[in-house]
Formats: C-alpha cells, structure tokens, sequence
C-alpha cells in the first residue's frame, strides 16, 4: 500500500528540517511519495528543503515565487500537484511542517484503518490538536473509541489539518478545500471536516498519538491556537 504525502513548508527552518528528517528516518522507504509544497519561504528554509531532500526519489518540492498565505489554497496546490507528478496511491495524507513523526507511524495509522472504515471515519489523523479533543463531540459526553490491535480511535468534532489520513475518493466527494480562509481554529480544515460529519460521516484520531505537532508559534508568526495544551515531547525541537 502505497500513500501520497503533502506537506506544506512556510519558514521555519528547525521544524521544516525536523518534519522531513523524522518522515525519512521513521517512513519505511517505498511506501509513499512525498510532495513538499514551499508557500514562498525565506531562503533559510528553501535551504534546509533541498540539503534535506537530495538524493530522494521518493520527493519533490513545489515552490511557490510567492507566499499565497491561505493554507487552504496552498493544499489545494499541493494535492493536485501530488496527483500530476506521482499519480494516486492508495490513500493521501496531508501535513504541515511542524509535524514530528513518530517511529512506524504510518504502518501504525494504516493497521488502524480497515476498523476506521468500518465504523464511518473519512478522515483519520495521527495527531488531534487538545483544542478539538477536551470535551469529546459534544459538551459532557466522552468521543466514542474504537479499539484497534495498537490503541483506539476517537471520534472528535473536527480534527486538524495537520494530521489527515484519507482516501482519494474522499477528497473528491467533499471537495477542495476553502481557498478563502485565512488562519486557523474556524478556518479551512475546520470547514472541511464539517462537511464530512454533516454527510453523516465520522472524523477522529488514533490514540496514543503516531505524530506529534511541534508547532507552538503558527507559519503566520503568532502563537497556534490551543498551544499552552500542548505536551511537551523528549527530544522533539518545539517552537
């Protein structure tokens, strides 16, 4: 099985080098393709992205001239660029460059999948963001859980964009995502998601957690939503 990566790289160099390095060092090579799009970063981090990715086969980088600043519209980008360049795998997963992945952390999301499937979930993350998760999918009643051979699965109202395990058939029901929106919280994974559970449909995360997000200041330059939640990882650059 095979899965197409997206990942999405605006600056910030120490966690775009992170991301990549702990994607390669954690990926076992052969089971996806990677497509970084770079929104028009400095040249700090156009720096990191090609001394990172040389001599990868399985990668390539789309730089846009000029940053687009909607994240929406720049996963769009990235999604039909992953489509032309490798063509589909079996699944897409999308990421942002504050993602730490942790060791089998794919072979982990994929094994939990078939029971995702079969209790209505569309998306799947690897990570949910504490924000989303605090009081289930609705005030004072706990997410439901699936059980899965490595943890569980759980059901949230939304789930991050940073963290998407789906099927391309997904992503053609439901449509691009807005090219509009500008930030984060209600924004354009947000939106996305609800069209999903407004189809009768499910999103969650596996538990414990196979990606980590590093991310405690946004690619805007302000501090993410929900950051003072975040746990702190041993070993992972944070900032």
């Amino acid at each position: 099985m095979t899965v197409n990566i997206v990942m999405l790289v605006k600056d910030r160099p120490r966690l775009t080098e992170q991301a990549l390095s702990s994607l390669y060092a954690h990926t076992e090579r052969g089971s996806f393709s990677l497509t970084v799009v770079d929104d028009g970063s400095q040249l700090q981090t156009r720096g990191v992205l090609d001394l990172t990715t040389t001599g990868r086969d399985d990668t390539v980088i789309v730089r846009l001239s000029r940053s687009k600043g909607i994240v929406g519209l720049v996963r769009n980008l990235g999604i039909r660029a992953a489509e032309l360049y490798w063509s589909r795998g079996d699944l897409l997963y999308m990421s942002d460059n504050d993602a730490y992945f942790t060791p089998g952390w794919l072979e982990r999301l994929l094994v939990a999948w078939p029971a995702a499937c079969v209790e209505g979930y569309r998306i799947l993350g690897g990570y949910n963001h504490p924000y989303h998760a605090i009081e289930g999918i609705e005030v004072g009643r706990p997410a439901p859980v699936t059980p899965y051979p490595h943890g569980e699965i759980r059901e949230y109202y939304t789930v991050g964009g940073l963290s998407w395990l789906m099927e391309w058939q997904t992503w053609d029901r439901f449509g691009m995502l807005d090219a509009k929106v500008v930030g984060v919280a209600k924004s354009e994974d947000w939106e996305y998601t609800q069209r999903i559970r407004g189809a009768g449909f499910k999103v969650g995360a596996v538990h414990p957690h196979v990606v980590h997000n590093a991310g405690l200041t946004s690619s805007f330059g302000e501090k993410a939503v929900g950051h003072e939640a975040m746990a702190r990882v041993a070993g992972v650059v944070m900032e």
